[in-house]
């Protein structure tokens, strides 16, 4: 039988996975990452919606949704 992935499992390494998505999202054009006021000023002058992404840390289940 092949085990199921439990919610409830986490990642070994919580702190170095959330240091590598921030990594990675600071890096990425399409984020503003922890400035929520650069994104409003942003989205004002391009007249487009702001979205907003609260995230926790990621379970194995979760880990792979970018």
């Amino acid at each position: 039988m092949i085990p199921l992935i439990s919610l409830a499992d986490t990642l070994k390494d919580r702190e170095g996975s959330v240091r590598a998505a921030k990594e990675s999202m600071a890096k990425n054009d399409r984020w503003i990452y922890n400035d929520v006021d650069a994104a409003f000023a942003k989205a004002k002058t391009e007249k487009k919606p702001v979205l907003v992404v609260l995230r926790c840390v990621p379970c194995l289940a979760c880990v792979s949704i970018n």
